[in-house]
């Protein structure tokens, strides 16, 4: 079972975030509640390599998961350090504004209160 925290640590360690997020995914949906109560509850280790922008996503994505699952959410989500002071936009072209408008449009608000604009299914699995 993989959690939050474990996300950021791998991270630490060299590993991709993307690939870390979708290992961290595939284990929470195939969980039980108690066990993503489990995999969601504890505020990742802060680590002096790991970009700001990783505990965001991180936390917006467990608010979120939080959320659509109906567990309760964490505390830990609702710190002012997990929150960008810069916009992110998920696009490769960063001055496409037609994308970035429609991303401001769909993103879930676990991601815009955030800063962080992510298509509407950001967090699917298939």
């Amino acid at each position: 079972m993989i959690t939050v925290k474990d996300i950021i640590e791998f991270v630490s360690d060299g590993e991709k975030f993307n690939f870390c997020c979708s290992a961290f995914l595939d284990s929470f949906y195939a969980a039980v509640d108690q066990q993503r109560i489990e995999m969601i509850k504890d505020e990742p280790e802060a680590f002096p390599d790991v970009e700001h922008f990783y505990y965001c996503h991180v936390a917006a994505m467990t608010h979120k998961l939080a959320n659509d699952f109906k567990l309760i959410v964490p505390e830990w989500v609702h710190k002012e350090k997990y929150i960008l002071t810069e916009p992110h936009y998920d696009i490769f072209d960063k001055n496409n504004e037609i994308l970035k408008k429609y991303l401001e449009d769909v993103s879930p608000y676990e991601f815009k209160i955030r800063n962080i604009f992510v298509k509407e299914n950001a967090l699917d699995r298939v």
